[in-house]
Formats: structure tokens, sequence, C-alpha cells
């Protein structure tokens, strides 16, 4: 049986539009379980880019036409 590895880096740039939250967010839980991360991290985590991300969106494009966020993990 082949072991997979997990990538070292998780690296995504969508429109800065609410829908994307719910997508980094599993994106980043999905990337720290690949890392053997235990739940209560894995929540806590996924939980600080659900708020990072949305307040970028809210507050990031305010008086601009909205434009893109970045997440790196």
């Amino acid at each position: 049986m082949t072991r997979q590895v997990a990538p070292p880096r998780w690296h995504r740039e969508v429109d800065a539009e609410p829908v994307v939250v719910g997508e980094l967010r599993r994106g980043v839980a999905d990337f720290t379980r690949a890392h053997g991360a235990d739940d209560d991290v894995i929540d806590n985590i996924a939980l600080a880019v659900s708020e990072a991300v949305t307040n970028a969106i809210i507050h990031a494009f305010v008086g601009r036409q909205a434009g893109h966020v970045a997440l790196t993990a």
C-alpha cells in the first residue's frame, strides 16, 4: 500500500465574494487534517479562516470594486 504524502503548502486565490468563505474553510480543514491535526485544532483553524476571510470580504473593498482574497496554509 502506498502512503500519500500531504502537500507542504496549500494556496488559493479567489474572487472576494461571500460564497468563497465555505470553500476556503473546507480547503484549510482538509489540509490540516491531512497533516494530522486533531479535530479541535481543525475546528479552531477553520473558524479563524472563516472570520478572517469574511472580514476581508466585508471591509477590504469598502467604496471600491471587489477584488481577490488569497489564502496560504
